[in-house]
């Protein structure tokens, strides 16, 4: 098979004319989140399992990519790139010799793997694309240390290398309050600790990512016990069994589509969302509703969203959900009217700094955003057409404003294949529903 087909190129730059209401019905890819920590736990797990439905994009295909270097037997069962056959190493991951890892653009795939390469015998180097290395990893490695690992690193930063030396584990306090993500890397290796881990949480951003990681590990026999912020897993180093793993469709990814129907008053139905419920951006769901939309479950386990003929401001927390950030406040540019949107300040560490970002970008229509450290703040009805928005490499972002380009006009979106990052097939899924759009 050859799994660069299942890759679709978006192109560079896309330009955006009114399109007026959009409708229709899609299915987005498979979770991100969910297919990232399957691969990890089916990889370290003891057997093989499967995986279907995976995400069929840029940050898996790096994560099967890093898997395989560290000698995991990851095979592809389809051309579309969805269903995989994973044979997992029981957390003794095989001597390869020195490897090099090329995340690409995907903080979890640096974040997850790192963790995992403390079981491996040999060097591992984690690298990626240049903005990836300009996101924080020394929280994550300055643990790993606590518990025995031999870890290096740029300062805050990638590239990481991890030294020959399984973790003792022992007790240690992560500070994930710049990404979830260090809590749940340090969780999914864990269970290979000879003593264990008591993990106290200091601070934990986006904790509905971390609930998820706790879920599956559960899924899977792992004893985890929570008092608050403190976690146990018992020492013993006693692993945890590979299971099938079928990927529910990406309620992040959903968003984005959803917020086209909010932004041009249309009715979209997503397909393939009866298993999402324990990704925290199911939770855009209520913002929707608070901006006027009428939102439906459908009996199929789709979920169908139609925007209303005029968006009202609203009042977000988005301190569960603050990859949400760029829809809401797309949204919000939309609505005559003051938003708030609050707890969003870990967005600052994200793909970029999301906040400073929309303050440029939207700045560019006419609308003022402002923020303080973790609340944004947008003046909205002011959104005039004609403008050149950049994604800043930022996947989010790209598809945030092809909303704005649909509703306002005359919007080109420049570094428009960011979205390969978790939806390729982004662009032509708009043309679908009646976007129209010509690249540049």
């Amino acid at each position: 098979m050859s799994e660069e087909r299942a890759f679709h190129r978006a192109p560079a730059s896309v330009a955006i004319t009114r399109s007026g209401p959009l409708s229709g019905r899609v299915r987005v890819p498979g979770s991100k989140s969910q297919t990232a920590r399957a691969f990890v736990l089916a990889a370290l797990g003891a057997g093989e399992s499967r995986i279907t439905g995976a995400l069929v994009a840029d940050d898996s295909r790096h994560m099967v990519h890093g898997l395989r270097a560290l000698g995991i037997a990851v095979e592809a069962l389809d051309d579309a790139g969805e269903q995989w056959r994973v044979t997992g190493s029981g957390g003794a991951l095989p001597d390869v010799g020195p490897v090099t890892i090329d995340s690409g653009f995907a903080g979890t795939v640096m974040r997850f793997l790192t963790a995992a390469a403390t079981l491996a015998p040999h060097q591992t180097t984690l690298t990626g694309r240049p903005t990836l290395l300009t996101r924080p990893v020394g929280e994550l490695l300055k643990v790993l240390e606590q518990l025995g690992a031999e870890v290096s690193a740029n300062g805050d930063f990638p590239p990481v290398v991890v030294h020959p030396g399984l973790p003792r584990g022992g007790a240690a306090t992560v500070d994930s309050s710049r990404s979830s993500q260090f809590a749940s890397a340090l969780l999914l290796a864990a269970p290979f600790f000879p003593d264990g881990l008591v993990l106290e949480l200091s601070g934990l951003g986006a904790p509905g990512y971390f609930d998820m990681t706790l879920e599956m590990l559960r899924r899977r026999g792992v004893a985890v016990e929570r008092d608050g912020m403190r976690l146990v897993i018992p020492p013993g180093g006693h692993g945890y069994a590979a299971i099938d793993e079928d990927v529910a469709g990406d309620a992040s990814a959903a968003s984005h589509v959803f917020t086209l129907a909010a932004a041009t008053g249309g009715t979209i139905t997503v397909e393939k969302l009866a298993g999402a419920t324990m990704q925290p951006d199911m939770r855009i769901l209520q913002v929707l509703a608070d901006f006027g939309c009428t939102v439906t479950h459908d009996p199929d386990g789709s979920i169908t969203v139609s925007g209303p003929q005029r968006l009202r401001p609203v009042e977000a927390d988005l301190s569960q959900t603050p990859d949400q950030l760029p829809n809401i406040a797309v949204l919000a540019a939309l609505a005559e009217g003051r938003s708030v949107i609050r707890g969003v300040g870990i967005t600052r560490f994200h793909e970029t700094d999301r906040i400073a970002s929309l303050e440029t970008e939207l700045a560019k229509v006419g609308v003022t955003v402002t923020s303080t450290r973790d609340d944004v703040f947008v003046e909205g009805g002011t959104a005039r057409p004609g403008a050149s928005l950049y994604s800043h490499h930022d996947h989010r972002l790209a598809m945030a404003f092809a909303s704005l380009g649909a509703a306002v006009d005359d919007i080109v979106v420049d570094n428009a294949d960011a979205v390969e990052k978790t939806y390729p097939a982004f662009w032509s899924d708009v043309e679908a529903l009646g976007g129209k759009l010509s690249a540049n």
